[in-house]
């Protein structure tokens, strides 16, 4: 089992953390600005690489009902893209309330700074997606790509 690698798909920014599937733990990772999509991808390819990810998990915003909204398409588009960039296992997670429990664990951490404070909600977003991929852990309950 090697590592995992967790997404928190934005139109601005994109949030990673990375996890061990075999000690179900997740980590923030880092965040990766969308300003240049070449330049996106081509930092994306090195965390992949550099990492060495065996997985990837990205997780699918729903609306609380479990509808589909606009950002659902962009996440299943941008999925499209990396399957055909990278031969690695990608599973899609409902991430609904991942942002809203991220922004109360950063009111504990108390930090002032507006943009290093949305840059580590997008880290702790994609932490919590890998955390509920790893409670889920029954291969029945996963969305594979």
């Amino acid at each position: 089992m090697g590592k995992i690698l967790g997404i928190d798909y934005g139109l601005k920014r994109v949030g990673l953390a990375i996890g061990n599937e075999e000690y179900q733990m997740a980590f923030p990772y880092m965040t990766l600005n969308k300003n240049d999509n070449k330049t996106f991808f081509k930092n994306l390819r090195e965390v992949i690489e550099k990492e060495n990810i065996s997985k990837i998990v990205v997780g699918l915003p729903l609306y609380l009902n479990g509808e589909k909204s606009l950002t659902t398409i962009q996440v299943k588009n941008f999925v499209e893209k990396i399957k055909k960039m990278f031969n690695i296992p990608i599973y899609l997670i409902d991430e609904r309330y991942t942002s809203f429990e991220a922004e109360k664990k950063i009111l504990e951490l108390n930090i002032k700074n507006k943009k290093k404070k949305k840059e580590i909600i997008d880290q702790i977003s994609a932490t919590l997606i890998l955390e509920s991929y790893f409670a889920k852990f029954n291969e029945n309950e996963k969305s594979y790509i």
